[in-house]
């Protein structure tokens, strides 16, 4: 049997602006679609969670001398919810409208070196 609560429940969830898509919930109409998982998954990201999907530089982690120049592992996380696609590089936040212009970013961007 289902409740009317349950309903309010999650219609407040999505209202809620941390609430973020599952990777998984295909079907929803503002969720995430196959195109865009598939996308970053060629780009090297892979799901963290059931809701974010994440990049680490592997090639950060080699023993390099680097003398002084320490160099800080890349990390980048990308997740989606009402209010667009956010993504994360190194703890600095970045909010996109759609997932083209995230990419558009990410493109203008190139590699990133730090």
């Amino acid at each position: 049997m289902i409740h009317l609560k349950s309903f309010i429940k999650k219609e407040y969830a999505e209202s809620d602006s941390s609430f973020e898509y599952k990777i998984n919930d295909i079907d929803h109409p503002n969720g995430w679609n196959w195109k865009e998982i598939d996308q970053l998954a060629n780009m090297g990201f892979e799901p963290s969670g059931e809701t974010r999907m994440e990049y680490t530089d592997k090639d950060a982690n080699k023993d390099i001398n680097y003398g002084d120049m320490r160099k800080e592992p890349l990390k980048v996380t990308v997740y989606k919810n009402k209010e667009g696609y956010w993504l994360i590089i190194n703890d600095k936040k970045h909010v996109f409208k759609t997932f083209i212009r995230m990419m558009e970013f990410i493109d203008e961007r190139g590699s990133v070196q730090i």
